[in-house]
């Protein structure tokens, strides 16, 4: 939005101001809290953001035990058996995670 102020006698006199309203992340929330997976199985996490015209939806994707899940966008990997966590933070510091539990694959 653009405000223009102008000069009550003499309308060559006038300057502007560029004003950017922001929406903040309020909270967001991952499509499922826990996961079950066997080794070498992946899947995708969706986000919802509260409001969800939030303007900075910028997200850092993190696993607790890289060496049992990754996550890179939202796309988890089963790595190796044991249990892990996908945490999901948005650029204001609003946390969403989901428990993850690998199993081995059968032959």
């Amino acid at each position: 939005m653009t405000i223009t102020a102008t000069s009550v006698s003499d309308d060559t006199v006038y300057d502007t101001c560029t004003i950017t309203v922001t929406q903040p992340v309020k909270s967001i929330k991952l499509n499922t809290t826990s996961l079950s997976l066997t080794e070498n199985q992946t899947t995708t996490l969706t986000v919802t953001f509260n409001p969800t015209n939030a303007t900075d939806q910028d997200l850092t994707w993190s696993s607790s035990d890289e060496d049992v899940v990754t996550v890179v966008d939202g796309k988890v990997t089963a790595i190796g058996v044991g249990k892990a966590t996908i945490t999901v933070t948005s650029a204001n510091g609003k946390k969403a995670t989901c428990k993850v539990t690998v199993k081995a694959a059968t032959d």
